[in-house]
């Protein structure tokens, strides 16, 4: 049996192992919503009780370009909301018994998003999950179809702070970065690569901008406050369809 505790993740079995996803989300009733302020408000005056609530065990996926803060913001999110907390490039690293860079080495990319897409196969069956994920899962939409399930934030610093992020230490567990040797070059590739992923990232259910000045905590708030918004449009959006639903019954009763 699978075990884990809140803020740390499970190990997964191995990639044949596979799991129907979890039912996706419902949205809550406006009775749930009592926790929550008139608005989007400072993360401070959220009530994270709330947010859980309205969230019914959906997990979170976080999504964006490496260097985002994915692993660190999400790890505390986890922890703030009593969450399991799961890293895709871990449990991969995990499954495969080889580090990222080996296997982009050894098997190349394709091998690679195999491996992934397997264990986003899995992870979908967790509840109550905050889950990092690497940069380039948006790539397929085997994975949007798992990740719906959830609700999925998009980290996007500029790409500036990234590349500024991607020191020469980093660059060297970053197998997509493994040839740019200056940081110039780093920014070339950076530019190149958010470009061509960004429409994917758009299509995540809200944006969080990160700037320099944000540690992992504030980052993690600014997920709150963007997932508050999500749940009321949610529960406004249930009641407008009652309201129309209501109307289209008398209309049809007369």
């Amino acid at each position: 049996a699978v075990t884990a505790r809140p803020g740390h993740g499970p190990a997964l079995g191995r990639p044949a192992v596979r799991r129907q996803c979890a039912a996706p989300c419902r949205a809550s009733t406006e009775e749930e919503f009592k926790g929550f302020g008139e608005q989007a408000s400072p993360a401070k005056n959220i009530s994270v009780d709330a947010v859980v609530e309205g969230l019914k065990g959906c997990s979170i996926y976080l999504v964006g370009m490496m260097g985002s803060g994915k692993s660190t913001v999400g790890e505390h999110l986890a922890k703030k909301l009593g969450y399991y907390f799961f890293d895709t490039d871990a449990l991969i690293e995990d499954v495969a018994g080889r580090s990222v860079p080996v296997i982009f080495a050894e098997d190349g990319e394709e091998a690679f998003r195999d491996l992934e897409q397997q264990v986003m196969e899995q992870l979908c069956a967790f509840p109550r999950a905050v889950v990092a994920t690497g940069g380039g899962i948006v790539l397929r939409r085997a994975n949007w179809g798992h990740m719906r399930h959830g609700v999925t934030v998009w980290l996007n610093p500029s790409v500036e702070l990234l590349a500024e992020r991607l020191s020469a230490e980093q660059r060297a567990g970053r197998p997509l970065l493994a040839d740019a040797t200056t940081p110039e070059e780093t920014l070339v590739k950076v530019q190149a690569m958010y470009t061509a992923r960004e429409g994917f990232y758009k299509e995540a259910d809200a944006t969080v901008a990160v700037l320099k000045t944000d540690n992992p905590e504030r980052a993690g708030d600014k997920v709150l406050v963007e997932i508050e918004k999500l749940l009321r449009e949610m529960v406004a959006q249930q009641k407008l369809a009652e309201a129309t639903n209501a109307i289209q019954d008398t209309l049809g009763q007369q």
